[in-house]
């Protein structure tokens, strides 16, 4: 049981980890406050059934946490060169999320 409630702890670290780093990708840039507060909303969360969940339901349909892409044409600035590294750091940090709540880690 102790086992158990140490791996759950560590789950909802790692998870609110990438919370973290995620929240700061989208906050350079200027237009990404609903994802911002959606994230932060969920790092309050500590049940890792909740936090699961919230996260997986992000996911999903058009809007969806999937289809941020940071470009110049959604108002965002930089070189090509930076969205480009920008856009795989954040779809890096997206995908470990996803896959955090995903499996026991």
């Amino acid at each position: 049981m102790f086992k158990e409630l140490f791996r759950r702890k560590n789950r909802v670290e790692r998870i609110h980890g990438e919370l973290k780093v995620l929240i700061g990708l989208l906050e350079s840039s200027e237009g990404r406050e609903f994802w911002a507060n959606q994230l932060r909303s969920l790092m309050k969360v500590t049940n890792e059934t909740q936090l699961c969940h919230g996260i997986q339901t992000m996911y999903g349909g058009m809007g969806s946490f999937n289809d941020i892409v940071f470009d110049k044409l959604n108002g965002d600035t930089g070189t090509e060169e930076e969205l480009n590294v920008l856009n795989v750091r954040f779809c890096h940090h997206r995908s470990r999320l996803y896959g955090f709540t995903q499996r026991r880690t």
